[in-house]
C-alpha cells in the first residue's frame, strides 16, 4: 500500500474508533495506559467497582472513598474523556494550588501523557500547570483557597478532589462556575473526615449506593462492612499470626479468601442504592475491605496502631474504613455541657470568691461575648490549670459599643477580642481601653501554650497557637472544670460543639492534630479568647512577667 494510502487508512480507522466510544469506560480501555504494579491498557480487574463510576451521567455525583481505590485515576480518565469526545471545558479543583495542583500535574496529568500516544496528540499545550489545552477545550487546574482561581472560567465539568481539606467558602464558587452550561457535572470525591459534614454530608443527599457482589462461600449478595468484616489475629505488631487476618462474610461469617474476593468482585459486582428514590444526585462508598489490591493482614497493621495511637485511630476509619469519625474526647459533647450546668443564671452577680474577671469577643456581623469569673486557689506555672472557672455571661450584641457597655458594668478586667475581619475597629476599641484589651491572631510557629506579645505596646497584639488554646478552653468543658448557668444560651452551646479535634501523622510520623469547623463556631472562639485573657489579667494584677505564667 502506497505511504498517503496508509495515512488515509490509519485516519479513516481512528474516526470510526472514536464514533464507537459512547462511554468513558470504553474510552479509558481504548486510549488509557496505566503503569506502577499493572503496566499496560487500562483495564477495570482491580478497581471493578469504577466502571460505573466512569459512566455515570448525573448531574451531581458523589464519591466517599476510603484511600488508594482509584477514584482519583476515575476522574482524571472522566476529564481526560469529557475534553477528548464532548469537548468541553473542566475544572478540576483541589484543596491548594502548591502543592496539591502542582503535585497533580506533575504526578498524575504528565505521566497519564507520557505514557499514552494518544493524550500525546490530544493536548496541544501542557505547560503551565494551572491551564492545560486539548484542541478547543480548556483544563484548569485549581487550589479551592484561591476564589480568584475559579473566576473567569467556563467550565461544564467539575472535580472537587478532597472536598473535606477544601476552603469551604469557595466550594459554591465553584459550583456556580457551571451556571451558564446548558449540560454540566459535578463530581466530589474525599475521603470523610467529619459525621454529617463535608463529602459525608453531601453523600447523604445522594441516593447513598454501596459496593456489593456474591459471597464465595453462600453465594448471597453482601457489601463489606467496616469494620465488623475485618478479622484481625493477633494482639501486637511484632505477633507473626497477624498474616493470618482475613474478611469474612457478614451473613456466613465464613472467611472470604483474598482471590475469590477479587475473581467474585469482578464477576459480580455492582452498586445498590440504599435511598433509590434520589434522583440526579448519585454516591458511591467503598472501604479497603473490598480493595483487590491491599491485603487483609496489611490492614490488621493499622487496626492494632489504632487501639494506641489517636492519629492511628483517625487514620483507620477515614482513610482505611472510607467513614467518618470522632476519636473520643476530640468534640464538646451534651452529656459534657450538662455535666458543667448549675443552678445558676446569667443575671446573677459573680461569685464572691471572684479574683478575676475576663472576656472574650468573636468578631464578625455579630459581636460573640464570654464573660468568666476566675478564682485562683494558688498561683503556679500554668494558670489555666490552675483555675476555677464560672461563666457568668454569654451571647451576642450588633454594635461593638454594647461590648464596652459589659465591660462597664460586669467590671471586665481584661478583654480578648478576634482581630478580624473588622480590623481597624478593634484596633480602635483597644486604643481607647489601653492595657485592658488586646486583639488576637492565630498564628504558625507558635509553641504550644506560648503567648507571643507584640514589643510594640500600641499594637495591641498577642499571637497564640490555635489548636493549645482550643484544647484549654473546650477541654475545661470536657473536664468539668467551668460552671455555666442554667439559661445558657443554645446557640452557645451549639457553637461549643461545632468544632471538632481532627488528628493526623505529621511527616515525622508524630501525631498531630487540628480545630475543624463543622459549622458556625463564634462561641467556641469567644470561650478561648476569654481563656487567653487569663493569664494576661493576672500578670497585670499580680505586676508579675507573664512569662511566669506560661
Amino acid at each position: 500500500m502506497h505511504a498517503l494510502e496508509q495515512v488515509f487508512a490509519e485516519i479513516i480507522a481512528t474516526g470510526l474508533k472514536r464514533k464507537s466510544i459512547k462511554t468513558c469506560s470504553k474510552w479509558a480501555q481504548a486510549y488509557r495506559v496505566a503503569g506502577g504494579e499493572t503496566p499496560g491498557p487500562w483495564d477495570f480487574k482491580f478497581w471493578p467497582w469504577s466502571r460505573a463510576m466512569h459512566d455515570a451521567e448525573e448531574p451531581f455525583c458523589v464519591g466517599m472513598k476510603s484511600a488508594q481505590m482509584s477514584y482519583t485515576e476515575t476522574m482524571l480518565n472522566r476529564t481526560f474523556f469529557k475534553m477528548d469526545i464532548e469537548g468541553v471545558n473542566c475544572l478540576y479543583a483541589l484543596p491548594n494550588k502548591n502543592p496539591d495542583a502542582s503535585d497533580f500535574s506533575t504526578s498524575r496529568f504528565d505521566p497519564a501523557l507520557e505514557l499514552s500516544e494518544h493524550l500525546r496528540r490530544m493536548f496541544s499545550d501542557v505547560k503551565n500547570v494551572g491551564h492545560k489545552r486539548a484542541g478547543a477545550a480548556n483544563l484548569w487546574i485549581r487550589g479551592s483557597q484561591s476564589r480568584a482561581g475559579f473566576k473567569s472560567i467556563d467550565p461544564s465539568f467539575v472535580v472537587l478532589d478532597e472536598v473535606d481539606e477544601m476552603n469551604e467558602d469557595n466550594i459554591q464558587l465553584a459550583y456556580r462556575r457551571t451556571d451558564g452550561q446548558a449540560v454540566a457535572q459535578i463530581w466530589a470525591i474525599s475521603t470523610p473526615t467529619i459525621p454529617e459534614k463535608r463529602i459525608h454530608g453531601m453523600f447523604l443527599s445522594t441516593n447513598q449506593e454501596y459496593w456489593y457482589f456474591q459471597c464465595p462461600n453462600c453465594w448471597k449478595e453482601i457489601t463489606l462492612e467496616f469494620p465488623e468484616c475485618l478479622v484481625v489475629v493477633g494482639e501486637t505488631l511484632l505477633d507473626p499470626r497477624i498474616k493470618e487476618s482475613h474478611v469474612i462474610c457478614p451473613l456466613c461469617k465464613k472467611k472470604i479468601e483474598h482471590e475469590d474476593k477479587i475473581k467474585s468482585q469482578v464477576e459480580t459486582g455492582r452498586w445498590i442504592p440504599r435511598v433509590p428514590e434520589v434522583e440526579d444526585r448519585r454516591g458511591f462508598y467503598i472501604n479497603q475491605l473490598s480493595s483487590c489490591k491491599k491485603t487483609p493482614d496489611r490492614i490488621a497493621v493499622t487496626a492494632i496502631e489504632a487501639q494506641i495511637k489517636p492519629a492511628a485511630e483517625q487514620e483507620y476509619w477515614n482513610s482505611i474504613g472510607g467513614l467518618p469519625h470522632v476519636v473520643a474526647g476530640a468534640r464538646v459533647e451534651n452529656h459534657h455541657i450538662s455535666a458543667c450546668t448549675t443552678d445558676r443564671r446569667m443575671s446573677d452577680r459573680p461569685p464572691p470568691k471572684t479574683q478575676f474577671i475576663t472576656m472574650g469577643v468573636d468578631v464578625g456581623k455579630w459581636f460573640h461575648f464570654e464573660i468568666d469569673a476566675w478564682h485562683l486557689p494558688r498561683l503556679g506555672p500554668d494558670l489555666n490549670m490552675i483555675a476555677e472557672c464560672v461563666l457568668i455571661k454569654a451571647g451576642k450584641v450588633e454594635k461593638l459599643h454594647e461590648i464596652k457597655n459589659l465591660l462597664r458594668e460586669w467590671q471586665v478586667q481584661f478583654v480578648v477580642l478576634d482581630w478580624q475581619p473588622e480590623t481597624r475597629l478593634i484596633y480602635e476599641f483597644c486604643c481607647e481601653h489601653w492595657g485592658h484589651a488586646k486583639r488576637c491572631r492565630y498564628a504558625r510557629g507558635i509553641g504550644s501554650k506560648k503567648l507571643v506579645i507584640s514589643p510594640t505596646e500600641d499594637e495591641h497584639m498577642v499571637d497564640v497557637n490555635r489548636t493549645f488554646w482550643l484544647d484549654t478552653s473546650l477541654g475545661r468543658v470536657i473536664s468539668r472544670r467551668i460552671e455555666f448557668p442554667k439559661d445558657l444560651p443554645e446557640e452557645y452551646k451549639l457553637q461549643l460543639k461545632n468544632l471538632v479535634k481532627h488528628y493526623r501523622e505529621d511527616s515525622s510520623g508524630d501525631d498531630m492534630s487540628e480545630y475543624l469547623k463543622t459549622g458556625p463556631d463564634h462561641s467556641a472562639h469567644a470561650r478561648s479568647y476569654s481563656e487567653i485573657a487569663l493569664p494576661i489579667a493576672a500578670s497585670i494584677a499580680t505586676n508579675t512577667n507573664i512569662r511566669s505564667f506560661l
